[in-house]
């Protein structure tokens, strides 16, 4: 009687002992479960070809090609007459405003006379001599030269009387549009201003960009204008010129002025702020991957490939860098995926869970 209770405790214990185990496994496997490594969850970009272009962005302001601003210091004396209005639309030579010129043409008056004078006692005295037979003719001689002279002086003090008058008549230069008139050389807040500015037709545009941006800027590239005076409107520009030098700016970083021509019936007004989009390059069939793959180690660029489950570190060159894509030069293949955003921790090699694909 008591083997048989024995034999049902042993197995009571038998039981007992491996719902023990089992529950030690579950617990165990729980355990693993929570605390184990996570693999990092990443998303891949596939690799491929494109068009990619180098743009430096820029703000700028019109300005016109060409000019005449008169100052008041510019003039022998006030103004007195001022035959044009603002906005009007004059030529080449035409007269713009006379300045006070009593005493110029006094002076250019008698200069004139003067001369005329000369030229007449020289030619009488020349008719004489010639009617003068050949051997006597020498006794003119000395009187020739003397009057000659004379006329010469004469018309050296003519063109230096018309030169004075000619600065006291204001003419335009360039064929253009009176922008601004002020007389006295005050503007209504009674700082200086032009006595007169004409501008020419033809506008353009003025920006500042980096010492880094102007290097991959040339002429003859072209440029997209927009304003925000004129939205959803869009100018195609051409850069003209890029300055040789940079200037200082307040930061201290070095600033190179780029002029870019504005088309003809480009409607936006001189001294309008506008931004510029310079295409300063263009890659076909360019090899390129979004720009948040890369990661930094140095002064080396890398990017994560994935190989199998596995990210891979690869080191890569670049190209033109746009702010969402980049150009490779080498190190990848098309069709290759690389991780996007790669984790700060990502090691080289590690397995990783792909979430998605972009």
């Amino acid at each position: 009687m008591e083997e048989p209770n024995r034999s049902r405790r042993r197995q009571r214990i038998k039981r007992i002992g491996s719902v023990g185990v089992i529950i030690v496994l579950i617990i165990a496997g729980v355990l693993y479960w929570v605390i184990r490594p996570k693999q990092p969850r990443v998303t891949v970009a596939v690799i491929h070809k494109m068009t990619i272009q180098n743009q430096v962005f820029a703000a700028g302001d019109v300005y016109p090609v060409e000019r005449q601003v008169v100052l008041q210091t510019d003039l022998p004396s006030p103004v007195s007459k001022v035959s044009v209005t603002v906005g009007e639309h004059v030529h080449q030579g035409q007269l713009l405003m006379t300045c006070q010129n009593a005493a110029q043409t006094s002076q250019l008056d008698a200069a004139e006379t003067q001369y005329q004078q000369a030229q007449a006692t020289l030619n009488q005295t020349q008719q004489q001599a010639n009617a003068t037979p050949l051997g006597l003719r020498a006794q003119f001689n000395g009187t020739l030269a003397s009057l000659k002279s004379s006329l010469a002086q004469a018309q050296s003090q003519l063109a230096s009387a018309q030169a004075a008058y000619n600065q006291t008549v204001i003419k335009a230069t360039i064929t253009g549009t009176v922008l601004s008139l002020s007389p006295d050389g005050l503007a209504s807040d009674g700082s200086s201003a032009p006595v007169i500015e004409v501008v020419g037709p033809q506008k353009q545009v003025v920006v500042n960009v980096s010492e880094v941006d102007a290097v991959h800027v040339k002429a003859g590239e072209r440029a997209s204008v927009t304003s925000d005076a004129y939205p959803n409107h869009t100018w195609t520009a051409t850069v003209k010129s890029v300055a040789l030098f940079a200037n200082n700016s307040n930061s201290g970083a070095g600033q190179v002025e780029v002029d870019l021509s504005l088309p003809q019936n480009c409607p936006i007004p001189l001294g309008y702020q506008v931004n510029a989009n310079i295409i300063s390059e263009t890659h076909k069939n360019a090899l390129t991957i979004p720009y948040s793959s890369l990661v930094q180690v140095g002064s080396q660029y890398m990017v994560y490939v994935m190989q199998g489950n596995r990210a891979v570190q690869i080191p890569v060159n670049l190209g033109i860098t746009t702010d969402t894509a980049v150009e490779v030069t080498s190190g990848l293949k098309v069709g290759q995926e690389v991780v996007l955003n790669p984790p700060t921790n990502l090691s080289n090699g590690e397995r990783v869970v792909v979430t998605g694909h972009d």
